[in-house]
């Protein structure tokens, strides 16, 4: 009787893990705290190539998957998601800290006098998303908001291309904030608010440029997946599609980056992620 009843039970939680995966993810939706309202965008499962492959090179050797040539490009599946329209704005950040939820970063150079607003927030690290905003959001919304993996970065950022940019595999200023470093683009200091260039076609804003985001992935073990779901912390964590600072080769769907958990910079930020049946 024991053995027909565990039987049932695992029969049951292979159903629900199929359906999860599955499913049909429901409609775009968008959350609001106080007068504060960021949209969701529901991404679709689908299956694409994870890496840096002919079209980028010459390849970093940090984009290397698992650091072998043999291995950079691998085929990976996504179950569908949600993931946020845009970066994390300083309006909803602002919250936190107003709530003394989260650090004010102001020693860190704050907003570096660009304004706050919509700009993305800069000048947090994985640190402060992980221990300090994402609880504080989670308990505002009764969800369990997240950073995105690795894999779902990238199959968002290329949504459905296989080239250099979810365009083409060109690129110019009216595509994406970058170029300071490169005197590009008017080489001009500073963020510029999300949604000033237009959206891929999953509808998602800046995914190329403006400020680096963390994802929830360790440093040199991109295999790891949902690191936040853990109690395991690595040193560094990996950051995912270029910012204002960057060269266009640094905005690429397969360029990769890296920081100490505890670091703070002017070109770092961070993109929210929702598992379907959060």
């Amino acid at each position: 009787m024991k053995k027909i009843l565990l039987l049932v039970i695992v029969s049951i939680f292979s159903l629900l893990l199929v359906y999860y995966r599955v499913a049909p993810i429901k409609d775009d939706f968008v959350e609001t705290i106080n007068d504060t309202s960021f949209v969701m965008k529901a991404i679709p499962a689908g299956s694409f190539t994870m890496g840096c492959g002919i079209s980028d090179e010459p390849c970093a050797d940090n984009e290397y998957i698992n650091f072998s040539k043999e291995l950079r490009q691998h085929k990976q599946s996504v179950d569908a998601f949600y993931l946020a329209e845009t970066e994390t704005t300083w309006e909803l950040y602002q919250l936190c800290i107003i709530d003394k939820a989260c650090p004010n970063n102001d020693k860190d150079g704050g907003d570096n006098g660009w304004g706050k607003g919509t700009r993305p927030v800069i000048e947090v690290s994985w640190d402060d998303i992980t221990d300090s905003f994402l609880p504080w959001l989670n308990t505002k919304t009764e969800k369990s908001y997240r950073l995105p993996t690795e894999a779902e970065w990238e199959y968002a950022a290329r949504a459905g291309a296989s080239t250099a940019f979810s365009w083409g595999n060109k690129i110019d200023c009216t595509k994406a904030r970058y170029g300071y470093i490169s005197k590009e683009c008017g080489a001009v200091a500073s963020t510029d608010p999300v949604k000033r260039y237009a959206p891929n076609a999953f509808g998602l804003y800046d995914m190329h440029g403006n400020v680096w985001e963390y994802v929830s992935d360790c440093w040199q073990q991109p295999s790891m997946l949902d690191i936040q779901l853990t109690t395991h912390k690595c040193e560094e964590y990996v950051l995912r599609g270029g910012s204002w600072l960057n060269a266009p080769h640094n905005l690429r769907s397969a360029a990769r980056f890296h920081h100490n958990r505890t670091f703070r910079e002017s070109g770092d930020g961070f993109r929210l992620a929702l598992s379907v049946f959060d």
